[in-house]
């Protein structure tokens, strides 16, 4: 049972908590309340990872600080001090809760990674995983199952590996789903599926090991352009719809595919690491984790769902949505809000967002992002040939970057648009506020003449 000594203005108290997760924020009902306007109403968390309390900021808009750095993540040890708006709150630790080892120095860290590129660990890991015929390196991020660190094999191959986290892997039916995934995955493996397995290695616990699957991913080259190409965007489509094509011919699932799992290999092939997230057992899932969720398809929310092909057409079409919109299907920051969100479908036309998108393939995307199953297209040889005249489409008639609505003339040229231009919200509000304002004028005009020509009042 953690305790907390929770300062602000002036007054102390010892507060108790219990549980393996603690909300900290100023709504009713959490595990630690402050009641105070600059606090967001699920502020931070404090969960017990294993053998050490990880506190996490949830998103809020001032900040959880230690110290003078704002964090998004930190492992705590006993007599930390950490604060959520105007308080301060030590952390008084529990039973479960020893200090944290030293993390190791940059120059330790590049020694063990052996040539990985490597830089010093913060601090989020009391002791750096190691399994055999490979050597550790840097912390590279949090992930959803958790810690994520560099790898390089003995063999000269780099890849990443991740320790599951203890609140997955204490799940039997998280057990059960990652040992059918990944062996599903391996059937794919070659030019285009990384090579990915699970490991349970006494004193480490649960590893999953992945081979590099290239510097660059599709997610990071949307964070650098905001969006890619239409004639691009495709291109890697087409690429994607051959491996989901060899996984239906196996009977396999891919369990959805996301664009940080998508990555460029050499010559821009694309190359694709293991992308399954755990259907059924999203509520296990860290909501400070909640953005790996978006691109799941609505089926993942249901508690009767079902994973099967069409799902997987769902996972092309949230790929395409990110690459051509810079955005995730659902882009929620909580499971609430992704699971409404997904279970509603396409929540805007993707040529309200990008005018300048070929309306074929505005229309691929909805069909393939629909929200039931039933709804989607099946047929992958129908989606190839539409994506291969989309591309060519797009080849005959490139977009004007910057320029987009002067393409709505040729569009309508070519019977894609409306011949009478369709009018957005705000435009017909400004047309019934000017026509209101006239009715009023006429009215006080009418007042006017009323009062002073016939009633003489």
């Amino acid at each position: 049972m953690p305790e907390f000594i929770v300062q602000q203005d002036g007054r102390f108290e010892r507060v108790h908590a219990e549980g393996r997760e603690l909300v900290v924020g100023r709504e009713e009902g959490v595990d630690i309340r402050i009641d105070d306007p600059s606090v967001s109403r699920q502020h931070a968390r404090l969960a017990l990872r294993g053998e050490h309390w990880v506190l996490e900021d949830l998103g809020s808009g001032n900040g959880t600080w230690v110290g003078d750095d704002r964090i998004a993540r930190v492992v705590l040890a006993r007599g930390d001090d950490f604060r959520v708006g105007p308080a301060t709150l030590t952390f008084l630790g529990d039973a479960a809760s020893p200090a944290p080892a030293a993390a190791p120095t940059s120059e330790a860290t590049a020694e063990e990674g052996s040539g990985v590129a490597a830089a010093p660990l913060t601090g989020s890991m009391s002791r750096v995983p190691r399994i055999e015929g490979a050597k550790t390196g840097a912390e590279l991020t949090r992930g959803l199952f958790g810690e994520r660190w560099a790898l390089r094999f003995d063999d000269g191959r780099e890849g990443e590996l991740t320790r599951i986290d203890s609140l997955w892997w204490d799940e039997p039916r998280f057990r059960t789903w990652i040992e059918e995934s990944l062996r599903d995955w391996k059937e794919l493996e070659g030019a285009d599926a990384a090579r990915a397995e699970l490991r349970i290695v006494e004193g480490e616990g649960a590893l999953i090991v992945e081979s590099r699957t290239g510097p660059t991913s599709l997610q990071d080259r949307i964070d650098a352009e905001k969006r890619l190409g239409q004639k691009e965007s495709v291109d890697v489509l087409l690429q994607l719809l051959d491996l989901i094509d060899r996984a239906h011919e196996k009977g396999l699932r891919l369990w959805g595919l996301r664009p940080e799992r998508v990555r460029f290999g050499d010559g821009g092939r694309l190359i694709v690491a293991w992308p399954g997230l755990p259907i059924g057992l999203l509520e296990r899932s860290p909501e400070g984790d909640a953005k790996a969720l978006n691109a799941l398809p609505p089926e993942a929310f249901s508690a009767d769902g079902v994973f099967g092909r069409r799902s997987d057409v769902f996972g092309l079409g949230a790929v395409a949505h990110a690459a051509l919109l810079g955005l995730p299907t659902a882009d929620g920051r909580t499971h609430a809000a992704i699971a409404e969100r997904a279970l509603k479908g396409i929540y805007k036309s993707p040529r309200e967002r990008r005018p300048g998108l070929v309306e074929d393939l505005a229309e691929l995307m909805a069909e393939m992002l629909a929200p039931s199953p039933s709804d989607r297209p099946e047929d992958l040889v129908a989606i190839r040939r539409r994506l291969r005249e989309i591309r060519t489409r797009a080849e005959e008639r490139p977009e004007r970057k910057g320029e987009p609505m002067r393409l709505e003339a040729k569009e309508r040229e070519l019977g894609e648009r409306p011949s009478t231009p369709q009018r957005s919200m705000g435009f017909r509000m400004k047309v019934w506020g000017i026509l209101f304002g006239m009715f009023l004028v006429l009215n006080a005009i009418l007042f006017w003449f009323l009062r002073k020509y016939l009633f003489k009042i």
